[in-house]
């Protein structure tokens, strides 16, 4: 009984654990499935063909893009092998890659040809690898890439650079011809400007003349050439200068339409002669070894850059020992070097008349120097006799004339002492303009100076409302220069100042600037106005009516400014209009001793 229990316990015990094993067979089969339908579905979301088979070329997986590939499904294609829906005619060397990678066992990438289902072509490239499966089976993994439209791309691309490669080729070669005849023409080109400006530095014209027919004659490798000048008043062309065969050979003038340049003239445009003495123009009597002969207009267009006309022709010749002819580059550029000869010749015209108009002007300027000079002697010679006769005869009728007789007396002493000081003053000017002007330098106190300038030219400020003073940095300013000049200037600035300032404040302020030493005059009376700051310094010129009003002569700021410049100084303004003026003078600390 207890056996039979027992049997019958176990039993059920062996029951219970076939069914949990049933249970668990079941749930691991629904995770292998559901794994299975992922794996699926991973494989599916790939663009690019995958598929495993077996070494039988049966087909054991696919994903949808292989089976869309080889126009099928999934389903059709697993289990069955591939000779079944690839081409084996076309597909022959993509199935021996499968055989070969079996036979290796070794993973491998490759670039292969496949046929699809419609025949088309698919360059493909290809990642195999190999996989056992749980019964040891050696599977095939085979991953795909379809590069065909990449590959008809890069063809088209390399087809394209090919043919781009050809035109750059041939555009080299255009460019190196391009290269040579630039190259050529530079030369020719650097020949001419190095001409040019050789031509330029001449400013006599028989020096520039000589130039001329020389530099023409090198730049066409020819010892003959020559120079005819326009000679208005004959009527003709006048040879200046030839050499070679010109030398001896060419007449003196020549006439419109006579010989080369009289043709030229006549034409007013180049002309080359390949035979001279073929040519029907050529004069009996022309020297019998000229071959080639080439002459190219000189022009020139005159002042505000009128319409051109011809002032000369230049010409060179090869003769008949030479066997070479006058070629189309060569004629150019000896047209351009006529160019630059016409501008060079007006230049050496131009500076010839300037060298007469400044010795013209020189001998004018002198004389009027030694003019001025002269009257101004004669004239105070007189002028202090009236003054002195003037004051005499004051001191001797002082109880004896009425006081109306004595003013008037004052007033011939006042017109006179005004004529003396603008005699005196038009004297500096003409010795400055004449050079005859000396600067006398000594070693003397700037600060000094300057305080005992403030002193002299106090009593010129009339009233109690404007104040003159100093602010002079050092109580001592050593100087070398002409003391008696530097006073002069001050003196003229500061009443100046006195003239124009009816109220406010004139100051003389003192400093040293490296190796300079400055003075400047500030004032806050009526100022000057901007576009009349440089008139104030020429001659006999005065600001406006107030200035009249003042008096003076006009003279005194044109006599300072050029006698800071003959200390090798300058004096200049800043001013402002009814705000004021500051004249700065600004002088070497040691006049520049000149050694002979």
């Amino acid at each position: 009984m207890d056996s039979a229990v027992s049997e019958l316990t176990d039993e059920h015990s062996l029951q219970r654990s076939l069914e949990s094993a049933r249970g668990r067979a079941r749930e691991l089969q629904a995770e292998r499935d559901e794994l299975r339908r992922l794996l699926d579905a991973i494989v599916d979301t790939i663009p690019s063909p995958v598929y495993v088979m077996d070494r039988e070329h049966r087909l054991v997986f696919a994903n949808e893009a292989y089976a869309n590939l080889l126009a099928t499904t999934r389903d059709e294609l697993v289990g069955r092998l591939d000779s079944e829906f690839l081409a084996e005619a076309s597909n022959e060397e993509f199935r021996a890659n499968d055989d070969a990678f079996f036979a290796s066992g070794e993973n491998f990438a490759n670039e292969e040809c496949l046929v699809d289902a419609w025949g088309d072509r698919h360059i493909i490239t290809t990642r195999r690898s190999l996989y056992r499966d749980a019964d040891g089976r050696q599977l095939q993994i085979c991953a795909m890439r379809d590069i065909t439209n990449e590959r008809v791309r890069m063809n088209e691309a390399l087809e394209l650079i090919e043919g781009i490669d050809e035109q750059i080729m041939a555009r080299s070669r255009e460019l190196s011809r391009a290269n040579d005849t630039l190259q050529q023409q530079n030369e020719y080109l650097g020949a001419l400007h190095e001409t040019g400006l050789g031509l330029l530095r001449h400013l006599d014209l028989q020096s520039l003349l000589s130039a001329l027919v020389v530099r023409a004659g090198q730049l066409l490798d020819t010892p003959h050439g020559f120079v005819y000048l326009l000679d208005e008043e004959a009527g003709a062309m006048r040879r200046t200068i030839g050499t070679g065969r010109y030398e001896h050979h060419e007449s003196a003038t020549v006439g419109r339409g006579v010989d080369v340049a009289g043709e030229v003239w006549e034409r007013g445009a180049t002309l080359l002669i390949d035979d001279y003495q073929a040519w029907a123009g050529r004069p009996e009597g022309a020297d019998p070894e000229l071959r080639a002969v080439v002459g190219v207009p000189l022009l020139h267009r005159g002042v505000g850059g009128g319409p051109a006309r011809i002032a000369g022709v230049i010409g060179v010749a090869l003769d008949r020992a030479s066997t070479r002819s006058i070629t189309p580059v060569q004629l150019s550029l000896l047209e351009r070097f006529a160019q630059l000869a016409s501008i060079a010749l007006d230049n050496a015209k131009l500076y010839a008349a300037a060298q007469e108009a400044r010795v013209a002007a020189e001998r004018a300027n002198k004389a009027k120097s030694v003019f001025l000079a002269n009257m101004s002697h004669e004239l105070r010679t007189p002028l202090n006799a009236i003054l002195g006769f003037t004051e005499l005869v004051k001191r001797k009728s002082f109880r004896l004339l009425p006081s109306r007789q004595l003013g008037n007396l004052d007033k011939v002493t006042r017109s006179a002492e005004h004529l003396l000081g603008l005699i005196n003053t038009i004297l500096d000017i003409s010795k400055i303009e004449a050079g005859r002007a000396e600067v006398r330098p000594a070693s003397f106190d700037f600060a000094a100076l300057a305080r005992d300038c403030i002193r002299i030219t106090q009593p010129l400020v009339k009233g109690d409302e404007t104040v003159m003073s100093w602010d002079i940095a050092e109580d001592s300013i050593e100087m070398y220069s002409d003391a008696g000049k530097i006073k002069q200037i001050l003196i003229n600035l500061l009443s100046n100042a006195a003239r124009f300032t009816p109220a406010g404040s004139i100051v003389l302020a003192a400093w040293r600037e490296g190796e300079d030493i400055c003075a400047a005059v500030r004032d806050t009376g009526i100022g000057i106005a901007e576009d009349m700051q440089e008139k104030v310094f020429e001659e006999f010129h005065q600001v406006d009516t107030r200035s009249l009003a003042v008096g003076g002569t006009g003279l005194g700021l044109t006599i300072s400014r050029r006698l800071a410049k003959l200390l090798g100084g300058s004096l200049t303004l800043v001013s402002a209009l009814g705000e004021g003026s500051t004249f700065t003078l600004q002088i070497p600390a040691r006049y520049p001793v000149q050694t002979t």
